[in-house]
């Protein structure tokens, strides 16, 4: 069961500030603040509400039925609140227990500042729990699971069934899963020592980062099949990446998996000239139709806002 993001308005001071529409897969945002922790408290996160100062939401959220969620903060308490779009029903716990996940999973959702979580070597630390782990709280950020024998077996299945993943085609770079549950990059048939570019450094931690999201995915769904798979959000990241880089590629990694994604730009792209328009222009055009997509629901759900009165 997958969690989609339809579309969120938000009000500030009274005053409608940002109406967007987010695609099933993919999503490119120039967003503010408000709108990264609108998004993380959608997902369960609640402490995200902390950067409301008189800001108001509305968002449609489809999961197995079609979700209204609002809120707004107002000398510093919350109002929060969650009914099914068809009938108006209230179901604000039902909804947080529906999305609620272990913290480590929920860790796996969110790319950014991505060196200090070291995506490429969690599944490592994940078969040495005595090293990494030496308090024993691994169990309680899973609660439970990642000490039980299914978990350290589905780790092993997992690394021996992994399939690389290319990182750049025009130098043959693949994304590689040891034996030892270290992601790492080098070519297909052999163990040649690579030397990336700052921008492949930033894609290697960017797709170790979707192996581990995957890994999550399959792992839950061993153990609960009613899952929630929620959207995977990325930021700090397209700003890093130099012209060198295909982004048809990342487009292309991204859409293969089974999750919405949502990527905040946050600076900028290619200071100097003429390039930013071009490489904003390049990457629109790869997400298939992404800007046609938002107008499309902006469109839908116009009224909608208007007639609850909120735009």
């Amino acid at each position: 069961m997958k969690l989609y993001i339809k579309q969120i308005v938000i009000k500030k001071n009274g005053k409608t500030t940002e109406r967007l529409g987010f695609n099933k897969k993919l999503s490119v945002v120039k967003g503010s603040i408000e709108l990264y922790d609108i998004i993380k408290l959608l997902l369960g996160k609640h402490e995200a509400a902390r950067s409301f100062y008189n800001v108001e939401f509305l968002a449609v959220v489809e999961l197995d039925k079609t979700y209204c969620i609002s809120g707004s903060k107002h000398r510093g308490e919350l109002l929060f609140n969650v009914c099914v779009c068809a009938d108006n029903i209230e179901c604000t716990k039902e909804y947080f227990e529906l999305v609620r996940q272990n913290d480590e999973m929920d860790s796996s959702l969110f790319f950014h500042r991505f060196k200090r979580q070291d995506y490429p070597h969690k599944l490592f630390r994940y078969k040495d729990l005595l090293e990494y782990y030496p308090q024993g709280n691994f169990a309680a950020l899973t609660n439970g699971y990642g000490t039980t024998r299914s978990f350290r077996g589905f780790i092993t299945n997992y690394i021996k069934h992994f399939k690389p993943i290319r990182l750049r085609e025009d130098k043959d770079l693949f994304l590689k899963l040891s034996k030892d549950g270290e992601f790492r990059v080098g070519y297909l048939n052999n163990d040649e020592k690579v030397f990336l570019s700052e921008s492949e450094k930033v894609i290697y931690h960017y797709l170790s980062f979707i192996s581990i999201a995957d890994f999550w995915s399959r792992a839950e769904k061993i153990r609960n099949l009613n899952r929630v798979k929620k959207p995977l959000i990325v930021s700090n990241f397209l700003e890093l990446l130099d012209d060198s880089i295909d982004l048809s590629e990342i487009v292309c990694c991204t859409n293969k998996i089974d999750r919405q994604v949502i990527m905040f730009l946050e600076k900028p792209w290619y200071k100097g000239g003429g390039r930013k328009s071009l490489a904003e222009k390049e990457f629109e055009c790869s997400v298939c139709g992404l800007s046609e997509a938002t107008t499309h629901l902006n469109n839908e759900y116009q009224k909608f806002m208007e007639d609850i009165q909120i735009g």
